[in-house]
């Protein structure tokens, strides 16, 4: 999808959102710090925000990233995991049940308390530790990404914030959700399940993995 795609859909959502909220564009606007005309601007796609107008987008509505970015990523992610892992739980009887989410909570713990962490560090260092845990060089993320080395090497650092289109091309890179990505950013309540984001992607995965192995046990 290009930018001008991107911007379309993005000020389509934005839209919904605010009319669902019954907030008019004056008082969304002054809500965010900003005038009607730039929230025209995003609603009828002329134009993106920058990524902390995102963010006080979201907190103004209370929306989570994910809602605004709707139908902009279709890739697998950590909350179809844990979709899966959720049916995998439904299918056994409740002291089974409860006998796995006992587990499943001992291992969590574990990856949490394993440095290093990726709970309460910045968005930069949250995106190399996704990186080096993924096992990817700077490189090809950043071909991918359509940005410069030094650019992608600058959101790592700190220097400077991705746009919202590197943010989904980064989400997709990494197979997880623009919400869980941006999580340092946000409020944590626009992240409903806040215990997977504190886990690395295949950590997740590993929890499905035990919960498979589990179910195959108790049959």
């Amino acid at each position: 999808m290009n930018s001008e795609q991107c911007s379309r859909k993005f000020g389509e959502n934005l839209l919904n959102i605010r009319k669902l909220k019954k907030m008019t564009r004056r008082e969304f606007a002054y809500l965010v710090d900003s005038n009607e005309y730039t929230i025209q601007g995003y609603e009828y796609g002329k134009k993106m925000p920058s990524l902390s107008n995102f963010i006080a987008l979201c907190a103004a509505l209370k929306q989570s990233p994910n809602d605004l970015l709707a139908n902009l990523w279709e890739w697998e992610t950590e909350l179809d995991d844990w979709r899966e892992l959720s049916i995998l739980m439904e299918l056994l009887e409740d002291g089974n049940r409860q006998k796995l989410e006992g587990l499943l909570k001992i291992i969590w713990r574990g990856m949490v308390n394993t440095p290093p962490r990726l709970n309460g560090v910045s968005f930069g260092t949250r995106l190399q530790m996704l990186r080096i845990d993924a096992g990817l060089e700077i490189e090809p993320i950043a071909k991918q990404c359509s940005v410069a080395r030094s650019t992608l090497q600058g959101y790592e650092s700190g220097q400077y914030n991705p746009s919202i289109q590197s943010v989904l091309r980064l989400s997709e890179v990494f197979h997880v959700s623009p919400a869980y990505l941006l999580y340092p950013k946000l409020d944590t309540r626009l992240y409903p399940e806040c215990w997977l984001a504190q886990i690395r992607p295949r950590q997740i995965k590993t929890l499905v993995e035990v919960a498979k192995f589990f179910l195959i046990a108790k049959l």
